[in-house]
């Protein structure tokens, strides 16, 4: 048990210990969150024993989605910002219905009205 380990360690060996363990976690939540910005309200609910938050909508993943590029936009610019989205737009559609044929168009997509097109009419 960890209490075990505790007690035969020494300070730094539990600090080390620690350290591992958080850094596996920090690692482990910012993969997982490519795409899932809802991941970091759903942690908060289990670690205050709360209930956990049903999933997003598909609705509210398209305007997360729509919001991230704008945001992108005013701080990368149009031609730098629609590049870098075409990633996060992909964590954002994995697993969805036919999301391989979606990125393909999304990588073909050079500005925010022709996305915003394309994932009205696709997504």
């Amino acid at each position: 048990s960890l209490y075990d380990i505790v007690k035969i360690c020494t300070e730094a060996k539990v600090f080390c210990i620690m350290e591992l363990v958080i850094f596996n976690f920090r690692f482990m939540v910012g993969r997982a969150v490519r795409g899932n910005p809802w991941l970091f309200r759903e942690i908060v609910a289990y670690l205050e024993e709360k209930p956990v938050p049903k999933r997003p909508s598909k609705e509210e993943i398209l305007e997360t989605m729509l919001r991230h590029t704008r945001l992108q936009l005013e701080f990368k610019g149009e031609y730098t910002g629609m590049r870098e989205m075409r990633k996060h737009i992909a964590w954002y559609t994995a697993g969805f219905p036919n999301s391989a044929k979606l990125r393909d168009a999304i990588n073909a997509v050079e500005t925010y009205r022709e996305l915003e097109t394309l994932l009205h009419e696709r997504f």
